[in-house]
């Protein structure tokens, strides 16, 4: 799915590209803890902006199990506390 230059890709397509099923990635929308994602007009369809997901997959991203550890393990990144 394209608009105005930007990729974005649906909820199945980010399932299928991250290997989890569909309602692994809804829940990471219910919590919080996968990429920003847009609701479209009609309040049904949710298009997740592949920028987005792409910098969502680098914050996952280690070079040593330490490193994993120390940055508070493989989920989606911990938020900043207030």
């Amino acid at each position: 799915m394209t608009d105005r230059g930007t990729n974005h890709l649906t909820s199945a397509q980010l399932a299928q590209r991250e290997g989890v099923d569909i309602r692994t990635v809804q829940r990471w929308r219910q919590d919080g803890s996968g990429p920003s994602y847009l609701r479209m007009p009609g309040g049904r369809l949710v298009v997740y902006r592949e920028s987005d997901v792409v910098e969502w997959e680098a914050a996952r991203r280690f070079r040593s199990t330490s490193e994993e550890t120390v940055r508070g393990g493989s989920a989606a990144p911990q938020a900043a506390a207030p």
